[in-house]
């Protein structure tokens, strides 16, 4: 879940690279240097969405700073929003649990390693937000006992995610959304089918890799999921993936009805989310499907 770049104007560029390197900066300030090593890209996503749904851009702040990795040129760097430093602590919480999802499947020694190594870092994302790091734990085990069962149904196998996305973008560990039941419910529904769409594109991105190395993966587990023969997913997985893309958007939509006075910084950040809703998602989805050629990572 990344800006398709091209599309973007340089300004809403330089403002996405200062969410990006704010997180960065949010996870060895807060957490420790080591997890910075696992930065996700989805996460400064979501400190812009938190940002500019929380009203936290009232206290933004983009300064120009420089880092280890960019010790010579100064780049943007966003700080003052809560929502930033709730970003670092999803990144810390998904990379540790990533890890042991990886050596859970592969018994990859070096993946165990470094959750150890992060570990400390996420006993402190603990502490900062208790209750979604209760419900990550919850529906990570949840997915893996489907995955030792080897769950046949997609539905089924997307549900922990979608319902840990949903539970990461409600933000219940403080109380913006608390007197906001609306804005509450959309985010929690724009991250539910973001959950979905996210599990169905990796399952895609990984069914020929899982089939050689006898890995789950739940297309693998019905024939009528993926052809082989033509290295595409079937018309119902499409139309799933699309399916997922529409209530994203319309969630998102729902939610540009509730923020109030878009002006200032605000409509920067809401053009950056369309550009990700509508642009960056679709791209990935054509590209997963064999259609239009995916940018670059920003």
């Amino acid at each position: 879940m990344t800006p398709l770049k091209p599309e973007l104007k340089i300004r809403e560029f330089d403002v996405y690279r200062a969410f990006y390197c704010g997180v960065c900066k949010s996870i060895g300030k807060t957490f420790g240097q080591l997890p910075r090593f696992a930065l996700i890209n989805e996460t400064a996503s979501l400190a812009i969405i938190l940002t500019a749904c929380s009203g936290q851009s009232d206290f933004l702040d983009i300064n120009q700073s420089k880092c280890i990795a960019h010790p010579i040129r100064k780049r943007p760097c966003a700080s003052g929003s809560q929502a930033i430093t709730y970003a670092a602590c999803v990144n810390v919480l998904l990379a540790y649990h990533k890890l042991m999802d990886s050596y859970y499947d592969n018994k990859s020694v070096l993946s165990k390693s470094g959750a150890i190594a992060i570990k400390r870092s996420y006993k402190k994302a603990r502490r900062f937000s208790p209750i979604l790091c209760d419900f990550i734990e919850i529906y990570m085990k949840d997915q893996l006992t489907l995955e030792k069962n080897k769950c046949c149904s997609l539905d089924e196998a997307c549900e922990p995610t979608a319902k840990m996305l949903a539970e990461i973008f409600s933000w219940k560990d403080n109380v913006f959304f608390d007197g906001d039941p609306v804005m509450s419910d959309n985010l929690n529904t724009f991250g539910y089918n973001l959950g979905k769409w996210i599990y169905i594109v990796d399952a895609v991105s990984d069914v020929v890799e899982d089939k050689k190395k006898k890995q789950y993966n739940v297309l693998l587990e019905c024939s009528d999921y993926y052809d082989f023969t033509k290295q595409e997913p079937s018309e119902n997985i499409v139309f799933t993936m699309n399916m997922c893309l529409a209530n994203t958007a319309g969630a998102w939509e729902n939610i540009k009805r509730t923020v109030k006075d878009k002006k200032g910084i605000k409509t920067d950040l809401f053009a950056i989310i369309d550009n990700l809703v509508y642009l960056g998602m679709r791209n990935v989805s054509d590209k997963i499907i064999g259609g239009q050629r995916s940018e670059r990572p920003i």
